[in-house]
C-alpha cells in the first residue's frame, strides 16, 4: 500500500513531534536525577526507557519525510568552508559548560571562562582563515608521474 504525499508528511511530523516531546521528558529526568538525590531511586527507569522510543520515532520520522528540497529558508545556507568554525563554537561551550557545571560548589569558574574566551577567539579565527582561503581548503594537489620527467626538479 502506497501513501500519499499528504499523509507521509502528516505522520513525518506526528513522529518528529512526539520524539522531541519524548526527548523534553528525557531531558527533565535527567535533570531531576542530578538536583533531588530522591528522584534517582524512583524513576531513574523512566529515563532510560525513553531513549530508544525517541529515537525510532526520529528515524521513522526521516524515513516517511516525503520533501527532497530543504525544510526552510536558511537550510544549505552554510557554506562548507565554516563548518570548521561551526565545529569549533560547538566543542568549544560544551567544553566551556561541561567544566563549569562540574565545578565544585564555591570553586572558582576561571577555567570554564578561559576556556569560553578561547572558543571564541578560535571560532573568529577560523571563519576568517574559511573566508579568505576557502577555495583552497580540502584539495590535494598531487603531481602525475608524467610531469614529473618534465619537472625542473626531477
Amino acid at each position: 500500500m502506497k501513501l500519499s504525499r499528504r499523509l507521509r508528511r502528516h505522520l513525518s511530523r506526528t513522529a518528529y513531534l512526539i520524539a522531541t516531546m519524548a526527548f523534553g521528558a528525557y531531558v527533565l529526568t535527567r535533570y531531576l536525577e542530578m538536583s533531588d538525590p530522591g528522584f534517582e531511586e524512583r524513576w531513574s527507569v523512566l529515563g532510560d526507557t525513553l531513549g530508544l522510543p525517541m529515537f525510532l520515532l526520529a528515524i521513522v520520522g526521516s524515513a516517511l519525510d516525503p520533501s527532497p528540497r530543504p525544510k526552510n529558508r536558511w537550510s544549505g545556507r552554510l557554506n562548507p568552508d565554516y563548518s570548521g568554525a561551526v565545529a569549533i563554537a560547538v566543542m568549544g561551550f560544551s567544553a566551556s559548560l561541561i567544566l563549569w557545571w562540574n565545578e565544585a560548589p564555591g570553586g572558582s569558574a576561571v577555567v570554564p571562562i578561559i576556556v569560553a574566551v578561547a572558543t571564541i577567539l578560535g571560532t573568529v579565527a577560523a571563519w576568517r582563515f574559511a573566508k579568505q582561503r576557502g577555495a583552497e581548503i580540502g584539495e590535494a594537489r598531487f603531481v602525475r608521474p608524467a610531469d614529473l620527467s618534465t619537472s625542473p626538479r626531477a
